[in-house]
């Protein structure tokens, strides 16, 4: 080997020049035909928190997704400014006899209603009966058969449009 400042021969193993004294890089290994020779590699480096992050970041993103989702399927449901009244609000009547109820809905253009009664079977039945129109409103209306038991009993008028938007009358059945 020669040195590199100078070009003067260098001795085997020697760390510097004997001519000039500049340092003499290592010499590189020998290989040795019988001895394999492997070159270091880099260690790889794996973090096991990755899995965990990418997961984590998912399942934040998914929630929030959903969440979204929710929100967007329940305004469908609530239309802001459906109103139900049922007219008349307050009725009496005997058992068994029957009275024609009314449904107004305003504020959205699908004024069908659902008849319920709170009670069930034991206060009574209602029928729808097809739609009036007076007052410059239209109406839903049902009849109602009194139960043959005396009591208080509600009778429900839904929205159809908006399920979450309702009002009842109340009949009174006495003897």
């Amino acid at each position: 080997m020669f040195c590199g400042k100078c070009g003067k021969p260098v001795n085997d193993g020697a760390r510097f020049c004997e001519s000039c004294g500049t340092p003499v890089p290592a010499a590189p290994p020998t290989l040795n035909a019988a001895e394999p020779y492997f070159v270091a590699q880099p260690p790889v480096v794996t973090s096991r928190r990755a899995p965990l992050i990418i997961l984590a970041v998912f399942a934040i993103v998914m929630a929030v997704l959903g969440y979204e989702m929710m929100q967007f399927k329940l305004a469908g449901k609530k239309i802001k400014g459906v109103d139900v009244t049922v007219s008349p609000a307050q009725l009496t009547l005997k058992p068994g006899e029957s009275r024609l109820i009314e449904a107004s809905v305003v504020g959205i253009e699908n004024t069908d209603v659902g008849w319920t009664i709170q009670e069930g079977a034991a206060g009574g039945t209602v029928v729808s009966a097809g739609a009036s129109a007076h007052d410059g409103r239209v109406f839903a209306a049902a009849k109602y058969t009194a139960s043959a038991n005396v009591g208080v009993y509600h009778v429900i008028a839904t929205s159809k449009a908006d399920e979450s938007r309702a009002s009842s009358a109340i009949i009174t059945v006495q003897p």
